[in-house]
């Protein structure tokens, strides 16, 4: 169970670390809510190294955020939230890089290990070396070397009162594997599991069609789940981008497709055993095929959307070559145009044209609310259209998804700005190394997306004002333009809430919570100034 998100987790280490005093400096020279020493603050790029391994602060600033002085730092509390977020992702990098993650979910000393917990151990006592041992240390030894630090506060303490909390450091994966019909799960799959596109894991699904949990993968990350063939070779069966929640994926496939190898299935490797080498019975060539024609369906966390592709896919044609009355073919086909023609004889004959695709249903009513006064949230209209191409509200996205919002392209470090008064719901890991802002506005929520996450400046709770900047325009990893994704959902309901969440992958095309809106009406009447 988790305890909260990152804002939780700094609350939590605010008041262990000083007390609720935004501004003290210890007796080692600690300083500041989060009791940053020089090498952090050096570490981020807020100060510069004097010299000395003391914290004396008798150096010089870089000015980062306006920040000229140790004064000028203790006095800006949101400074401090911003460095403290900042040092949380960069501890993130450093746990990954040290392969630290890979004793997530493992339990020492009695403790269960979460990304938080390693994370406050670091901030306690560093990863730590052989001649200063440090949290890694404690990890290595299965707990069996404890380093404390000045004021003897053992590391195992901090990993354990910090542990549980989401701080978009690191998921986890869980995955499934049922038979379609059936539901039975589908044991002795071998599959690769990449990260990025690069091979992260391989596993095979137990007894029970399940595979441990995966660990080491970030916000942003994206997930590709690949299934051995019997005919030789992989093929993708789905892929995800992580989120702000753990995931679990899983996979449908129908009968035909559950052969996973021969020690699974005894009849068919009798059948084998029964047969020449160059030889195979038509079942044979099915499974040899398994996964080849058609991938299995999958989704997240909801098994009533798993449909296979055939019984999506559109009907066979037929071949026109065969014969058949034209009118009968017609009527088979609600969009097919009949109309009658003479023939030289002065006969008449039914001709079909070509069968006319129907238009899309118009968006839902819901969909079509205009909020009025609003201010643009960037300080400038974009020169490429947000009612265009990928950038437009409904435009397509892989694998049927819709577009959920707009994407008001602009370049990274763009003040973002509230586009009404209102109250900030949460911040969070959005799509590849960017996050995302939600801010109740009163009467509909705004989703301020990919975004720079250590130029965030608000934090949850709290209360915002009409143009004030709450972060600044990211960049999702990977491409060579950056945007402002823009959501907006027609009531206030708090997505806090178990199920309520904007996000919501059974409700397709969108994927969305049900009040989500198209924000171009309203963002055309809205104004920069």
């Amino acid at each position: 169970m988790e305890k909260g998100n990152i804002d939780d987790f700094l609350k939590a280490l605010f008041k262990r670390e000083a007390g609720d005093r935004t501004s003290v400096v210890n007796y080692a020279g600690y300083a500041g809510k989060y009791q940053f020493g020089e090498l952090a603050l050096i570490d981020l790029g807020y100060y510069k190294s004097d010299g000395t391994s003391k914290n004396d602060w008798r150096g010089s600033w870089t000015g980062k955020h306006g920040v000229n002085s140790l004064d000028d730092f203790l006095k800006n509390t949101a400074v401090q939230d911003t460095a403290a977020k900042e040092w949380v992702a960069l501890l993130c990098k450093r746990m990954r890089k040290l392969g630290l993650d890979k004793y997530m979910g493992k339990v020492i000393k009695g403790i269960q290990i979460t990304d938080s917990g390693i994370i406050a151990g670091a901030h306690l006592k560093g990863f730590g070396t052989d001649a200063h041992p440090g949290v890694k240390k404690f990890l290595k030894s299965n707990g069996t070397t404890d380093p404390k630090d000045g004021l003897g506060t053992p590391v195992s303490h901090y990993v354990e009162l910090f542990g549980g909390y989401d701080v978009g450091c690191c998921k986890k994966v869980d995955l499934s594997f049922l038979e379609k019909h059936t539901e039975k799960p589908i044991p002795g799959l071998n599959l690769l599991i990449k990260k990025n596109g690069i091979l992260h894991q391989k596993v095979k699904s137990d007894d029970n069609g399940y595979v441990m949990p995966m660990h080491g993968f970030t916000a942003g990350d994206m997930l590709e789940v690949y299934v051995e063939k019997l005919a030789g070779g992989h093929k993708k069966i789905g892929e995800e981008i992580i989120g702000e929640s753990d995931v679990n994926l899983i996979f449908f496939s129908p009968k035909i497709k559950a052969v996973a190898n021969a020690e699974v299935h005894k009849g068919d490797a009798q059948a084998r055993k029964e047969k020449a080498p160059s030889q195979k019975t038509e079942k044979e060539k099915k499974t040899a095929d398994m996964l080849d024609k058609m991938s299995a369906a999958w989704a997240n966390r909801n098994p009533d959307l798993n449909k296979s592709k055939t019984e999506n896919s559109a009907p066979e044609k037929k071949d026109s070559s065969k014969k058949g009355n034209s009118t009968e073919q017609a009527s088979k086909d609600p969009h097919a145009n009949v109309k009658t023609e003479r023939s030289a004889k002065g006969h008449p004959k039914a001709i079909v044209e070509k069968p006319v695709s129907p238009q899309p249903p118009a968006p839902a009513a819901a969909m079509q609310k205009i909020i009025p006064n609003l201010l643009f949230p960037l300080e400038k209209r974009p020169s490429d259209s947000y009612k265009d191409g990928a950038r437009r509200f409904g435009a397509n996205r892989s694998q049927g998804r819709k577009h959920a919002g707009i994407d008001l392209y602009a370049p990274v470090g763009t003040p973002i700005r509230a586009m009404a008064d209102g109250v900030v719901i949460q911040t969070y890991a959005f799509y590849l190394d960017t996050w995302v802002v939600e801010v109740d506005h009163g009467d509909f929520i705004a989703r301020y997306g990919e975004v720079q996450p250590l130029t965030i400046l608000v934090k949850r709770g709290q209360k915002i004002e009409r143009g004030q900047t709450i972060a600044h325009v990211g960049k999702l990893k990977g491409l060579s333009y950056s945007m402002l994704h823009l959501e907006m959902y027609g009531t206030n309901e708090s997505p806090v809430g178990k199920g309520r969440g904007l996000t919501q992958k059974a409700k397709v095309p969108f994927q969305r919570r049900e009040d989500l809106i198209d924000p171009t009406g309203s963002i055309d009447l809205a104004k920069t100034e």
